[in-house]
């Protein structure tokens, strides 16, 4: 495979990729907003609720997919990808099928601690096609190391297009919750399909150590330790709200974060593959500098894009949804103000990664995922029936937990506090702010809901744009010539 271009500059590589990506995440998010507001016209709040319990309970280990092994390879560039291949995709495929396994023998159990039949079909589908992952996995991050990052958006945006069409097509058929998973093997298939048709390369006929294997997983043990904490953080919430709020309250709460922080996500995690193999490809003593630089572009470019559904929420639920999810509402807006740091989160990781700092990758997760998980026993034990009291503890403790990783990452860099601070605060702010003001001037209208809408967009931008030029000109200047090396 051609591992070896390296015809266009590396700016000119990581810009371009950059803009894929973020295609692929304005794509993304279209496709799932759009099927999240169908679902929720079909579905029922407990649908999403038991949705939910399910999905924390497998992602808590299918967030272990291939055991670190393909950031291991990632991790090793362009330089030692023929080296590393064949180890990388058969003792990932091998932890995929152990971690299959494990997710359907937990299916029973967890259907029993929740009460729920449907909870252990949920499981036994997504352990049964979890191995069929490896392929796709494999094949993107092999384009990743390449920064070919278009080639990556058009496999996950037709991913993405069969997934959340068959979502809509089970739903529409009565399969109730089933909808989420019987999607997945069709989507894994079709991952894998494309990636060797684009790539080339069939890792599964490359030398392996098996004998290596040993050493690998010890050597990986941070990766594996970071990748189990990255989990928890993400899935604490309603994995411990599933046990001690009412399912309708999870199912709301849920919905909520699918909104806000799991569509984020399209966005965060993007510029995680996009920044940490281009730090691996920067020289050692830049990655630092570069990450701040980074981390100002992706702000100025991506805070305003992550406050757009908290924007449109209310009137949009109003108008598709006839109030069914009203409740979501202050919720959806309440996490959504923390988002800019959790993609300020996304660059201090990459960094890590980008240097091999995965102990402190690990370390400084576990503090975010314990303080997440003590926000959420705390919210369900005191405020078990109020889905904005949840929310707002919940947004608190992501706020806290980013920052506090956030400090820590770049502090032990060399970063001083003066200038992590002076990079980054314009974006963190200016694009919350906007819609704190626009949220806090509608609540004095009476406009109809189509006009609210408007309102609320023109508002938002108009404002964001004037703080922007006010305070962030600088950055700007830095956004517009990043977006025209990629154009």
């Amino acid at each position: 495979m051609g591992l070896d271009d390296k015809a266009q500059p590396l700016t000119t590589r990581v810009a371009r990729s950059s803009m894929w990506m973020l295609f692929n995440s304005a794509a993304s998010r279209a496709l799932t907003l759009a099927t999240q507001i169908i679902l929720a016209l079909i579905l029922s709040q407990s649908d999403f609720g038991v949705w939910a319990i399910a999905l924390s309970v497998s992602v808590m280990l299918t967030n272990f997919r291939g055991g670190g092994m393909l950031q291991w390879l990632m991790q090793g560039g362009q330089e030692k990808y023929a080296a590393r291949a064949g180890d990388a995709f058969w003792s990932s495929l091998a932890f995929n099928c152990l971690l299959g396994l494990l997710i359907v023998a937990l299916a029973s159990p967890a259907g029993k601690f929740y009460g729920n039949s449907d909870v252990f079909v949920l499981l036994l589908i997504s352990g049964c096609s979890f191995p069929l992952m490896t392929f796709g996995s494999f094949y993107k991050n092999a384009l990743s190391i390449q920064i070919r990052m278009r080639e990556v958006t058009w496999i996950e945006l037709a991913s993405a297009l069969i997934r959340n069409s068959l979502m809509i097509v089970f739903a529409t058929a009565g399969l109730g919750p089933l909808s989420f998973v019987l999607p997945l093997p069709i989507s894994y298939l079709m991952e894998g399909g494309a990636g060797f048709i684009i790539v080339r390369d069939r890792p599964w006929q490359r030398h392996s150590y098996f004998r290596q294997w040993p050493k690998l997983i010890i050597r990986n043990r941070w990766i594996l330790a970071g990748t189990f904490v990255s989990t928890v953080t993400l899935n604490a919430d309603y994995f411990i709200l599933g046990k001690l709020a009412p399912l309708a309250v999870v199912g709301v709460y849920f919905f909520a974060y699918q909104m806000t922080y799991r569509t984020a996500v399209l966005i965060t995690e993007n510029a995680r593959r996009v920044l940490f193999p281009s730090l691996v490809a920067v020289p050692k003593k830049r990655r630092t500098a570069a990450a701040l630089r980074a981390a100002r572009t992706y702000l100025t470019l991506g805070a305003p894009l992550l406050m757009l559904v908290a924007v449109v929420f209310g009137p949009l639920q109003t108008l598709i949804w006839n109030g069914k999810w009203e409740d979501s509402v202050s919720s959806v807006q309440l996490l959504s103000i923390g988002l800019p740091l959790q993609l300020l989160t996304v660059v201090a990781q990459s960094m890590l990664q980008g240097e091999g700092r995965f102990k402190l990758w690990a370390s400084v997760n576990t503090l975010r995922a314990l303080i997440i998980t003590i926000g959420a026993l705390t919210a369900g034990i005191i405020f078990p029936e109020n889905n904005t009291e949840i929310a707002a503890f919940m947004a608190s403790a992501f706020t806290v937990g980013n920052a506090l990783h956030v400090c820590i990452a770049f502090l032990r860099q060399g970063t001083t506090m003066i200038e992590l601070i002076r990079t980054v605060w314009r974006g963190i702010l200016v694009a919350p702010t906007s819609l704190v003001v626009v949220l806090f001037g509608v609540r004095f209208t009476s406009f109809s809901p189509i006009v609210e809408l408007v309102v609320s967009l023109a508002a938002f931008a108009c404002l964001h744009v004037a703080l922007s030029v006010v305070f962030s000109w600088h950055d700007i200047k830095e956004a517009k010539h990043f977006l025209r090396s990629a154009f």
